[in-house]
């Protein structure tokens, strides 16, 4: 049995053929210096052009309604060139936590948006690990610092599990409010750019979903 179908086929060859135009070698040592991490004009062409950002987002939120194989595929040729882009973080991630939520009102409200390329970070991981959050939430306010967040200096959403309880939820919140500070760490990769941001009692807009928090 194989993945590679046509239309598979026909996506890889799509998205190689625009890596190769734009983000050879030379490209991508000068994007990673860039303050944004990455190239936001070959990342329009990558939304815009092959339609990457939408693959796995269902169609009544403007998405294709592709698998996660697209998405792989995807993943494989901007590995393969070493090329940094917001799509892991924001079209993987942060579409997956919104779908998985099950919250139609933020499913509505954010896929749209980061099927059409906008940038969204989920903010997860303690210092330690991605076993448990590193916020806490009182009520809707949240404090505390998410570390390893791909995207999260540059996103324009921040998606933020933290721990309630004895569940993890998860909450909506705009990095422009006061309480959010975000600061781009240093990486063994530079091509893959990572965030500290951290939250001084900051009001969060609740998801529908909550899962038990496994120790």
């Amino acid at each position: 049995m194989t993945f590679e179908t046509e239309d598979r086929a026909a996506l890889r060859e799509s998205v190689r053929s625009l890596l190769a135009k734009h983000s050879d070698s030379a490209a991508v040592r000068k994007a990673i210096d860039t303050v944004d991490g990455h190239d936001p004009e070959l990342w329009s062409r990558l939304v815009e052009q092959v339609g990457v950002a939408a693959l796995a987002i269902p169609e009544e939120y403007d998405g294709v309604g592709a698998s996660l194989v697209e998405t792989h595929v995807v993943l494989e040729e901007l590995g393969r060139t070493l090329t940094p882009s917001p799509f892991l973080g924001s079209a993987v991630l942060a579409a997956q936590a919104v779908l998985f939520s099950g919250d139609a009102d933020a499913a509505a409200r954010l896929l749209p948006g980061i099927a059409a390329g906008e940038v969204v970070a989920l903010c997860w991981a303690s210092e330690s690990g991605w076993q448990r959050p590193g916020v806490v939430a009182d009520g809707d306010t949240l404090t505390g610092t998410a570390h390893y967040v791909l995207g999260g200096d540059i996103a324009t959403t921040l998606l933020v599990l933290a721990v309630d309880g004895d569940a993890v939820a998860l909450f909506e919140v705009d990095p422009a409010v006061d309480g959010v500070t975000r600061r781009r760490v240093p990486t063994m990769d530079p091509t893959r750019t990572l965030a500290e941001v951290s939250f001084s009692a900051v009001a969060g807009r609740r998801l529908s979903a909550s899962a038990d928090l496994v120790d």
